[in-house]
């Protein structure tokens, strides 16, 4: 993560920048507990948490848009891929 901030060149390691960090965290743990079974409730929930932090950090203006998209996307995808090589 603190390597892509450093190359898109926009933010600190731990603020700001491209992807969002706590979105990216957000998003991997909301795919870890859709993949795991557990209830839709319990699902549900998880993700609207990881909605509300994504949404958050737009809402304080410390991402744009875009960062936090990517690092939803990032979040979300790595987990998924690290879930189909050991699950």
């Amino acid at each position: 993560m603190v390597l892509l901030k450093a190359w898109a060149g926009r933010g600190t390691p731990l603020e700001g920048g491209m992807p969002s960090g706590h979105a990216a965290f957000a998003f991997s743990v909301a795919t870890t507990v859709a993949l795991a079974p557990v209830g839709s409730v319990v699902m549900l929930l998880t993700l609207s948490l990881a909605v509300m932090i994504a949404h958050s950090r737009i809402y304080m203006g410390i991402h744009s848009v875009q960062e936090v998209l990517a690092g939803a996307m990032l979040g979300a995808g790595v987990t998924w891929v690290l879930h189909l090589c050991f699950g």
